[in-house]
């Protein structure tokens, strides 16, 4: 066989038709050749140019060559003379319980001559008869390429895991790169945890590859790696995709600077981003400024309407003085999206406090803070004063954890004074405060017994001490009886103003309520619903105009409201279950019909001290007055009559 001559590689440089030829010229070049300067700068250039993202996308090869040995020997063998062979047919392999899963682990590890793994064949014993394994911990299991690859081959079965637990493992660059290869292939995994592993800036491309391309996981933990500069890019770019899932990232113990937290906050105020739940406990080191303006700029979700946001920050011992304080709280005021908040042990003193509590008479959205640890009344009560009033205005703060922060008795006072205004506390931690005295917990009981949201509430008690214990009971058990009324309310379905209706009209509103309309049908009624929309609103506004008036003794619009109060009877009966004003038109119904009876009541004694001063014409007027009553009664019951028939010949 001839030999096939080698084709011209890809690799080799062409010559330039630009490039000159002659003898001189190229003497010319010699004599005076150009800086290299130039060629270096523009690598280095393309080189930094190349972003993030094109290192994280998967690359295709143009052309391989592969030097072989073209003669090859063909040995006949009889089978050579069956035309046909019967395929062989491999069913899917079947696990029905974790020792069925076990007997084809040894299997693969015996074929792979591999040792198995200790904790999982342990896990595994534990509960042979088990059907799904949803989680799997194998932390302080040493892992290394070779014993990877069985337990890989394993994950390609489907046998119910979500969340795989490999923390301290001494996992490498090279381990992670299998175990995310395999990962990926499947793609069931939710959560992942790879705390304590020795990974570089390698390991964390591979991670941010599989990160990137999973559409399953949700959650992964890194909490104690070394991540550098490029290793929080990666994560942060691959967090940027075209997804709702919310993604939470753990990066505890981490030494993390202000270059790290700046790329963080870019990333986070893209529109794309999908990280929501950020979780950063330090190791009680102090961070400068420019790391905490990088936290305030991660909460500025209201310079720009597509921004998303975080929902959830922890930042546990991360210690941080007032200056650093004053820049997550001015960007705390005006944040929409972060619901919790977490800050323990971040020795946030009384001036910082004052700055939380300035932050909460603004924000409206938190629903969680956490400043357990923190020495909150050093070395006064304005952060606690603060605190205070905010309780009194903020409407969405359900969980306010106070626990070991040095409170005094005054400070518990103090805080007691705005439990009864406030509506929307559910759980407050005040345990570890072992300064606050008898009269503190006594105020405490007290606010309670005027407050109904507060379900939970953990305070320090001495077992030896009857009057604290009898105060606990009873606050235990205000608290249990709010627990109780708020599960009854969630539980009784919604009573919607249909009093004042009456009973064809009540009818109706529930035939039209329970009614399955078709398909085509709810979406003309979706159509007719928007149209209509301003006209309901203005129905609305009117009857409002209409009942200040009546509130207001305004005698000339009485008539008015009475024809506007018939007009809603026959209307509303005709609203779709769907429509957005249903529940506000009954509503409104009702206090227009309160109003007009109220000022029946106020005028019938003016009328009847009228009647009385006359002498003339006394039977005459009230005869007329009763010819008027009865004639408004008789077009009320021919209004409710009008509107049952037009509702009957519609549903006909």
């Amino acid at each position: 066989m001839t030999n096939i001559q080698s084709t011209k590689s890809i690799l080799r440089q062409t010559q330039d038709p630009q490039q000159p030829t002659s003898w001189f010229s190229k003497l010319n070049t010699d004599l005076n050749p150009t800086p290299r300067l130039g060629f270096f700068g523009s690598f280095r250039k393309s080189t930094e140019d190349r972003s993030i993202d094109d290192e994280l996308k998967p690359t295709s090869i143009r052309r391989v060559r592969f030097p072989i040995q073209m003669t090859t020997e063909y040995v006949f063998k009889r089978d050579d003379l069956v035309s046909q062979k019967v395929s062989v047919v491999t069913e899917p392999i079947q696990i029905g319980s974790c020792a069925q899963l076990l007997t084809l682990y040894e299997l693969i590890c015996r074929q792979k001559q591999e040792p198995t793994l200790d904790k999982l064949v342990t896990t595994l014993i534990a509960q042979p008869e088990a059907t799904s394994l949803t989680r799997l911990d194998l932390s302080n299991q040493p892992l290394d390429p070779s014993n990877m690859k069985p337990f890989c081959d394993l994950l390609s079965i489907d046998f119910g895991l979500r969340e795989l637990v490999l923390d301290n493992c001494g996992l490498e660059d090279e381990t992670i790169k299998i175990l995310a290869h395999s990962l990926l292939d499947h793609d069931r995994i939710t959560h992942l945890s790879l705390a304590r592993s020795k990974i570089t800036h390698h390991g964390f491309r591979y991670l941010a590859i599989y990160l990137k391309e999973s559409t399953r996981l949700v959650s992964l933990d890194l909490s104690y790696t070394q991540p550098d500069k490029k290793s929080i890019q990666y994560l942060t770019a691959a967090t940027i995709k075209q997804q709702t899932n919310a993604f939470t990232l753990i990066l505890d113990g981490c030494p993390l600077k202000a270059v790290h937290l700046e790329v963080l906050a870019s990333s986070i105020r893209k529109p794309d981003s999908t990280l929501r739940n950020l979780s950063m406990t330090g190791q009680h080191r102090l961070l400068n400024q420019q790391a905490a303006l990088s936290i305030g700029i991660m909460l500025r979700d209201y310079d720009n309407d597509q921004l998303v946001g975080l929902s959830q920050l922890t930042l546990d011992g991360q210690e941080m003085d007032a200056y650093g304080i004053q820049y997550i709280a001015q960007a705390l005021r005006r944040n929409r999206q972060l619901k919790s908040l977490s800050m323990r042990s971040c020795k946030i003193d009384a001036k910082s406090c004052h700055l939380l509590g300035e932050a909460l008479k603004y924000n409206q959205h938190l629903q969680q803070l956490d400043i357990a640890c923190n020495p909150l009344c050093q070395p006064q009560l304005e952060g606690i004063n603060q605190l205070a009033q905010a309780l009194n205005i903020n409407l969405s703060l359900k969980s306010l954890c106070l626990a070991e922060t040095n409170l005094s008795t005054e400070a518990m006072i103090v805080l007691a004074e705005s439990l009864p205004q406030n509506k929307s506390l559910v759980r407050l931690d005040v345990a570890g405060n072992h300064a606050i005295q008898m009269a503190g917990f006594m105020a405490l009981a007290a606010s309670l017994q005027m407050n109904s949201t507060i379900t939970y509430v953990d305070v320090h008690t001495l077992d030896n001490d009857h009057d604290m214990m009898m105060l606990h009971h009873q606050m235990l058990a205000k608290c249990t009886q709010n627990a109780q009324s708020k599960q009854q309310n969630s539980t009784q379905p919604p009573i919607q103003a249909v009093a004042r209706l009456t009973l064809e009209e009540r009818l109706a509103a529930a035939v039209t309520r329970g009614k399955t309309m078709p398909k085509e049908v709810a979406e003309d009624n979706t159509k007719k619903q928007k149209g209509k929309k301003d006209e309901e609103e203005q129905w609305i506004q009117q009857a409002i105009t209409y009942t200040e008036s009546l509130e207001q003794s305004d005698r000339a619009a009485l008539d008015q409201s009475k024809r506007f109060q018939q007009f809603l009877c026959t209307k509303i009966p005709q609203l779709p279950d769907t429509s957005p004003h249903l529940e506000l038109l009954l509503a409104v119904n009702d206090r227009l019909t309160t109003a007009i009876e109220q000022f029946k009541e106020k005028t019938e004694p003016l009328k009847e001290t009228v009647s009385a001063t006359f002498e003339i014409g006394d039977d005459d007027d009230d005869f007329d007055e009763k010819n008027d009553r009865l004639k408004e009664l008789r077009d009320e019951f021919e209004a409710e009559e009008g509107a049952v028939f037009l509702k009957a010949k519609k549903q006909n």
